[in-house]
Order: C-alpha cells, then structure tokens, then sequence
C-alpha cells in the first residue's frame, strides 16, 4: 500500500498537468490532432510497401517490386479518400445513406487508379446490365485479390456492394473505408441467416450485391469451384436477376498464394484481364436454387 500511494502521488502532477493543457486546447485544436495524427502514422504503411517495392527493384525480381508497387499505391491513393469519405458520412447519413452513389464513384476512381499503371481491363457486354433500377445479384468466378480493383471498371452507374469476409474490416484504412462505403461484410460466427437478410434490405433499395459464389479464390483457372448457395436463394427470396460474370486472367497476374507479385509478362506477350458479363438470368415460377445455381456456373465456366 505505501507504494502504490506513493506511485499515485508522483502521478498526479504529472496527470493534472497534462490534463490542464488539453483543456486549454481549443476544440477544433483537438480534433484536428485526433484525425490527422492516426493518419500520419497510418501513412508509415504504404511508404513501407515503397520501400519493399524499390528493394525487390533493386534485386532484379521485377515481379515482386510490381506487386509491393501496387499495394503501395493504393495506401497512398486510400489515405486521402479515406479523409474525404470520413469527412462526408454526415450528409450522406442524410441524403443518400441507402445508395450511396456517391461513395460508388470514389471506390471505381479508387480502383481504377491502382490498376491504371499495371492493367486495364477489357470489358464485353456491359450493355446487358439491367439499368431499371430492378433488384440484381451479381455473380462472378474469383481468381485473385485484383477481381475487386478490376471490377471498378465497370461502368460508372453500375452500383458495387461486395460481399467479403468480415476480416477485411480488420486491414488498416482499405478494410475500415469498405465498411463505411456499404460493402457486406460477412460474419461466418454467425452463419448466413444476417447475411441474407442484410442483402434482402439492400435489394429493396435497388442496390444491387455483389458475390463470388466459390467463396474463395480458384487456383484452377479453368475450372470453377463449387457454388455456394447464398447468392441463389437470396435471388429466389427476393425475385432478383442475376447477371453472371466472368474475369479472366487476374489469376494469371497474380496467383492465389503470390499476393506480393504481379506478373505482367506471358509467353505469348503482355497478360490482359478481360471482364465478361452475360445475359441476365430472371427467376421463374418453376426455378430451384439448384437449378439457378447451374444456370450461372455454366454461363460463366462457359468463357473460362
């Protein structure tokens, strides 16, 4: 005990005097250090990946120095947006909360931005995409961590709600900006029954979702995984259209296991991604998840 008292009275100078300083502080004072000081350290994180990037230059491993490139340049490019979407969540809690359209635009300029020095996408068929404002469920393969960064190419009044792992949340500034943009993050804790409805309230307000029904990454690129079943009893739940996607060659640049690598070099020259969406499936009286399921894998298996 005379200890602790004695520790608790060489504190309290100290923790009076800290205190009385802060309270002298105007408020914007504070605040301003509050947002600006997470972010400085915050930006540690992609002046890292630079400097990776330069030593695997430096090396010779191109491809290696590509792949830190990139993650480098999206920390740099999602530190600002982070702030100006952090800035603005009060008026689009206001005007448009549901949507978000406007936060639609900065993750598509946020992808297309990344991926601008390394790839650009080919897309076929974006005529198809219902623009009626129906409820609409996209369903694509997945291959690599780029189908998302790719996926921004698609037209710009197309809405993008993903479906990802709640684990995505956890990743400094990218994780946290997807939560705050709409994106549904998924809690596999406590099964898909939340998921699903999250998604029905989201179908309601015509935003269409966004699932890679594999669950997870192919590492065959030819071959595609089983479906899960949630994207096809939503869309039997709801009445909603699916519009089956394909994306080739995300998984040739970088492979499922390489993340820190971008192969742009094949043997037959530079790699392309190219983005195929097809006919849009309606549900009928008649339709089965099982039968909705196969409609989809064999539209988009059919431009593997």
């Amino acid at each position: 005990p005379a200890i602790s008292q004695g520790f608790r009275l060489c504190r309290r100078p100290f923790a009076l005097n800290v205190t009385k300083r802060i309270s002298r502080l105007p408020i914007s004072t504070i605040v301003w250090r509050c947002y600006w000081i997470p972010y400085a350290i915050l930006a540690f994180i992609p002046h890292s990946f630079l400097a990776l990037s330069i030593y695997n230059a430096l090396r010779g491993d191109e491809k290696k120095a590509r792949g830190w490139a990139f993650y480098s340049l999206t920390g740099y490019i999602c530190l600002p947006m982070s702030m100006f979407v952090n800035l603005t969540v009060p008026f689009m809690y206001l005007f448009d909360w549901d949507r978000r359209m406007f936060y639609n635009y900065v993750t598509k300029l946020w992808g297309k931005i990344t991926t601008y020095p390394f790839i650009v996408p080919e897309i076929t068929g974006a005529e198809r995409i219902p623009r009626d404002q129906r409820p609409m469920i996209f369903v694509s393969n997945h291959q690599s961590w780029l189908d998302i960064f790719c996926m921004c190419w698609l037209p710009d009044d197309v809405i993008l709600r993903f479906v990802s792992k709640k684990q995505i949340a956890y990743i400094p500034v990218v994780g946290w900006s997807m939560a705050l943009l709409g994106h549904v993050l998924f809690d596999r804790a406590t099964g898909g029954k939340q998921l699903l409805k999250d998604c029905a309230e989201l179908l309601r307000n015509n935003v269409p979702i966004f699932f890679f029904p594999e669950g997870t990454r192919s590492r065959d690129l030819h071959r595609l995984l089983p479906f899960k079943a949630g994207a096809f009893k939503l869309a039997l739940d709801c009445k909603a259209t699916i519009v089956p996607i394909t994306i080739c060659g995300t998984g040739d640049i970088m492979r499922a296991g390489h993340e820190t690598e971008l192969d742009l070099e094949g043997e037959n020259g530079p790699r392309k991604v190219t983005i195929i969406v097809h006919e849009p499936i309606e549900v009928m009286e008649d339709d089965t998840l099982d039968s909705l399921r196969d409609r989809s894998a064999a539209a988009i298996g059919s431009a593997l």
